[in-house]
């Protein structure tokens, strides 16, 4: 219903209409409309695993690329996205919680990595964190919920590549 409607078509009598429950049962259990799609997405978009540590910072990011490439390969997940960003505008308390609850966690698994890399001396002090995970997902979520596209076979190298040219120690 979430997918059909969208946050502001989801109500919590049609919920209990087509999971054949009473109302009451899915108030006491998500009280409202916007707690119900909360716990949607949430079990939709579960946080990544933590990075694993590994030798370079490539490689890390690579981990955290492939990670979310799998994530976006799963059809449903670029409908629930799309049908939710469509309704940020009208709605910034659930641009907040999806905040909340997709993307912070993604910014929480490659923090250790970053750290790491700073302590390796692969990082410049400076990089923003937050920088580097948008300016290394955000095109893989473009071309994957705008446009469609399934990323190509090395694009993967070639985001990691342009961040790394971005946050590397300069001489």
């Amino acid at each position: 219903m979430l997918l059909e409607r969208g946050v502001s078509g989801l109500s919590i009598a049609g919920v209990a209409a087509r999971a054949g429950c009473d109302r009451r049962s899915v108030t006491r259990r998500w009280g409202t409309p916007r707690d119900l799609a909360a716990a949607c997405v949430a079990d939709l978009c579960p946080p990544p695993e933590p990075v694993p540590p590994t030798a370079t910072l490539e490689e890390d990011l690579l981990w955290l690329y492939s990670a979310a490439e799998r994530l976006l390969s799963v059809p449903v997940m670029g409908q629930l996205i799309r049908r939710l960003a469509a309704e940020f505008d009208a709605d910034p308390k659930m641009r907040e919680t999806y905040q909340a609850i997709v993307l912070e966690p993604w910014r929480e698994a490659i923090r250790p990595a970053l750290a790491r890399a700073q302590q390796r001396d692969e990082m410049r002090d400076d990089v923003d964190q937050r920088t580097v995970v948008q300016a290394l997902l955000g095109p893989l979520i473009a071309q994957t919920l705008l446009h469609g596209e399934r990323p190509a076979e090395g694009d993967a190298h070639a985001a990691v590549s342009l961040v790394l040219d971005g946050v590397r120690r300069r001489p």
